[in-house]
């Protein structure tokens, strides 16, 4: 029996991997190969694979799989079936301590966490109590945990289920009672540490074969390591091969998304030089928040990438459209939810232009229910016939059922989502989408039968009960798709990585609290409590432990390059507040260098170049009849962004209908402003009762709902239009106009069309016009400002339109703001009364503003017939407004491009 130890990088898997190595090469196959984790297990087969070494089904294993056959009378507990029963315990009885927060995910969630960790300890709820009784300091709620652990251990019994601890003390008794049968040596390797229930085990396999254990000599497993002496081990302490060191680079950048840019540009750097993708690592202390915007950066620069991380069955887009059809039917068919369901990819419908379409009715007829309802809102038979398979659903709701009953039920999911049409010849990623769902769908139908399997009762029960027990499966049940790609950069956690040495490694995300990670307090057993437990034979983990583990694990990542070593962290968080690097790189004492941004030349793709102008004749000839006649404010759109006018009044694009709770918008309430001013002109009637009729017409209209919010800003308004009819600026002997339509030639055949809001005209033809505006103090600014840049002309052009329609002399044009205080700024001709408002000229000079605004108005009218649809926004403040913005290619001037085709 040998016990082989030492640092991380001293040799001790390589040396397990060549006993493995020659055992293959000389046929033997009385051995097995025990790893902690499936994936470590397929990454020592695929390597030795790739050797031509042949191996036997279960040479290489789990320790899991390992024992199972001596255990079958006794299945492991599913994780996800445990956080079920501490769930179902939990609803049942909670001890009042946990009442409170009994139904709350997460408490529900770090319980079973506790329980997983006990039962690891190889403490059981009876030994437990007792040392409990035997006094715990600073454990008030220790004994509310044990009613819970108890409970749930009479739940596991009930149903066959097995704690793994319990699995592995079975399994060592069957094995010394009955031995191995043709297995002579045994390996274990890739473990951190070995507690209680393994130990045992190792020591029942010593009676029967020749034992070897590899475990690395940091604190965490000093226990251990005295065991397996104590086993009459013979220790040998492995120095590891001399090699150089790798080069190390500490590289800074300003936020993540940098940080992991800086790492796809010298994976491309280091590909260019002549490496394969496979001889590249990415290594990350936990899943969050980098593989997120690892996904997202790697593939825009081209880079194939596999990830060895799972993610809940739940997250997948197949099962949440699986599980969003029944809480669709649980909720009645919401039209808003129902909506959401329907354009998801999986369900056949909702990558169709019908989609489209049909999502804005039924955003225009929000809110409503019932299925019925929605099929009067589209004819399209492909949506019918998915509507028709999602009524079935409706009877569950009222029913109850056996578990057995509800898993078959349950089972007829899938027959909504629509299978692919599978092909031959298609790119990775559409077969990595195919592959991804049948995973799904696969894991999915496991976690029915994990869910009926967990009620263990042959009592009906209702639809409810078993979705929950269902959800809380799919939820803790983790899906990770077979990728089978060898070029690829690994990217993985440094638990994952024990077993692994590549050229280059990267290290990211070396800040306080993500490497090293510091846990929340655990509130049931405090520390003084834990230390007590491992005082009396419990192996716990304590705060000193999990920061022992940490250096550990970071260690063992700068172990992992051969050739060149990264480390790198963001600078400022997403708020922009500086961040606090790890301690552990001050041990390093490297200089840091400044991630360089960009990407290099090897990784652009050569692109054309953004259209400016349409060069069909014919649609060219189209637009000279489609736009012989402009509005103003037309005209202000293209100023803003050719490719916005482009859409918006060029192809007419409509934009999507505005959800309920948006509908009374800040345009809606400028119309209804406008609209009461201009009645109020012609009618004469008292403001409350115009202001009234008009706001309740609107919003029958737009089909506005009650609420607060509607009523508070009725209220605004209300309050906005009395404020200005008290302050509005007095032209005695004047003629008011409002909402009057005018046209006029603009120059070389193109006409201008627009209402007015208001103008006033005096006795000799001198006028003046308003163009209000539902804005404060701050966009009656912009309005000038815009102005004066030639972005906004069309108070200008009204007031032209005056002249050149009836003759009157320009005297003055003035924005008018209406929220809150009245705002009134422009330009006039030296009005009386007018000293202190605007801004005076002569007019001379209020000719030359006319004519100014003319001739950006006329250029503007010349580039749109010429065909100009450039998204290039004068203002890029203003594109976060715009409803345009996801087909627009203004930001994707300076955005990275992918490689093409990568190698697979």
């Amino acid at each position: 029996m040998l016990l082989l130890t030492g640092s991380p990088g001293s040799g001790k898997s390589h040396q397990i991997v060549e006993s493995v190595r020659a055992e293959l090469r000389r046929g033997d196959t009385d051995f097995r190969l025990l790893v902690p984790t499936a994936t470590m297990a397929e990454h020592l087969k695929n390597q030795l694979a790739r050797e031509d070494l042949l191996l036997r089904p279960g040479a290489i294993a789990t320790l899991a799989r390992f024992v199972a056959p001596w255990v079958r009378e006794y299945p492991e507990i599913p994780p996800a079936s445990l956080e079920l029963l501490v769930d179902r315990v939990l609803s049942a009885k909670a001890p009042d301590q946990f009442e409170r927060v009994a139904r709350l995910p997460g408490f529900r969630r770090s319980l079973s966490e506790l329980i997983e960790e006990f039962s690891s300890a190889g403490c059981d709820c009876w030994r437990l109590a007792q040392l409990i009784e035997a006094g715990l300091p600073e454990a008030p709620l220790a004994g509310a945990f044990l009613a819970v652990y108890q409970d749930v251990e009479q739940e596991m019994i009930r149903r066959g289920w097995a704690p793994r601890a319990v699995r592995l003390r079975g399994a060592a008794e069957e094995i010394r009672a009955f031995g191995l049968g043709p297995i002579r040596r045994i390996y274990l390797d890739g473990f951190f540490t070995l507690g209680a229930p393994e130990l045992h085990l190792i020591d029942a396999l010593c009676s029967q074969a020749a034992v070897t254990v590899a475990l690395p000599s940091w604190e965490g497993s000093a226990e251990a390591r005295e065991a397996l002496r104590a086993l009459g081990f013979a220790e040998r302490i492995l120095k590891g091969p001399a090699r150089r060191a790798p080069h190390r680079t500490l590289v800074t950048a300003t936020n993540i998304d940098q940080e992991v840019e800086e790492i796809a540009r010298r994976i491309l750097e280091q590909v260019g030089k002549g490496r394969q993708f496979r001889e590249i690592g990415i290594l990350l202390r936990s899943r969050t928040p980098y593989v997120p915007v690892l996904r997202t950066v790697l593939e825009r620069f081209g880079i194939p990438a596999r990830f060895y991380f799972s993610e809940p069955l739940a997250n997948h887009a197949t099962v949440r459209y699986l599980t969003g059809a029944v809480e669709a039917m649980l909720g009645g068919w919401d039209h808003e939810a129902t909506l959401e369901l329907l354009k998801m990819a999986p369900s056949g419908f909702g990558t169709t232009p019908a989609c489209d379409r049909f999502e804005f009715t039924v955003l225009s007829h929000l809110p409503g229910n019932g299925l019925k309802q929605l099929r009067e809102l589209s004819d399209d038979p492909k949506l019918h016939s998915l509507l028709d398979r999602l009524s079935a659903l409706a009877p569950w709701a009222g029913m109850r059922q056996t578990p057995a009953q509800w898993a078959a039920a349950c089972h007829t999911l899938r027959g909504l989502v629509r299978a692919p049409a599978i092909d031959d010849g298609v790119s990775h990623d559409r077969a990595a989408i195919w592959r991804s769902q049948a995973a799904a769908l696969a894991a999915f139908g496991e976690a029915i039968e994990e869910a009926a399997g967990a009620l263990v009762s042959d009592q009906p029960v209702p639809f409810s009960d078993f979705w929950r027990a269902l959800t809380l499966v799919a939820g803790g049940t983790p899906l990770r798709v077979a990728d089978g790609r060898r070029n690829v950069v690994h990217v993985m956690d440094v638990y994952e990585a024990r077993q692994w040495e590549l050229p280059v490694v990267f290290v990211c995300g070396l800040l306080e609290k993500q490497f090293p990670v510091y846990p929340s307090p655990e509130p049931v057993f405090p520390e003084a409590a834990r230390r007590a437990l491992n005082n009396a034979g419990l192996s716990l983990t304590t705060a000193a432990r999990r920061q022992r583990e940490e250096r550990f694990l970071f260690e063992m990542a700068l172990t992992r390059a051969t050739s060149e070593l990264v480390l790198s962290y963001p600078e400022y968080n997403a708020k922009g507040e500086p961040n606090l690097p790890s301690f552990f790189l001050e041990e390093l004492a490297l200089q840091p260098v400044k991630a360089r941004g960009g990407i290099p030349a090897c990784a652009r793709r050569k692109q054309n170049p953004p259209q400016r102008y349409l060069e069909d004749r014919d649609v060219l000839n189209n637009l000279r009849t489609q736009h012989q006649v402009m509005r103003p404010s037309a005209i202000e759109s293209f100023l803003q962004c050719p490719f916005q006018f482009f859409v918006a009044h060029t192809l007419e694009l409509e934009e999507p209908p505005p959800r309920p709770g948006a509908r009374l918008s800040a345009p809606l309430q400028g119309q209804i402003v406008h609209q009461t001013l201009s009645d109020l002109e012609r009618t004469g009637k008292p403001l409350n009762a115009v202001f009234q009729r008009v706001f309740e017409e609107a919003c029958q209209r737009e089909r506005v709902l009650d609420g607060c919010r509607t009523e508070l800003a009725r209220l605004k308004m209300l309050r906005d239009l009395h404020r200005y009819l008290d302050r509005a600026v007095s032209f005695a002997g004047w003629k008011t106009s409002t909402e009057e339509q005018i046209r006029f030639p603009l120059g070389d055949g193109i006409e201008v069309s627009g209402r007015i809001d208001r103008f006033e005209v005096s006795g000799d033809d001198q006028a003046v016009v308003f163009d209000f505006k539902y804005s404060g103090a701050q966009g009656i600014r912009n309005r000038i400002k815009g102005y004066e840049q030639g972005r906004y002309v069309q108070g200008a052009l009204y007031l032209l339109g005056l002249n050149r329609v009836y003759g009157y002399t320009p005297a003055g044009m003035f924005y008018c703001g209406l929220r809150g205080d009245v705002n009134l700024d422009g330009w006039h001709i030296g009005l009386p009364g007018l000293e202190r408002v605007g801004t005076a000229c002569t007019p001379q000079a209020m000719w030359e503003q006319l004519e100014a605004a003319r001739s950006t108005a006329l250029r503007a009218a010349e580039e749109i017939l010429r065909g100009k649809v450039e998204a290039a926004p004068e203002d890029s403040d203003r594109c976060q407004y715009c409803a345009f913005m996801d087909v627009c290619r203004a930001f994707g001037k300076t955005a990275p491009a992918a490689t093409g085709g990568a190698a697979q």
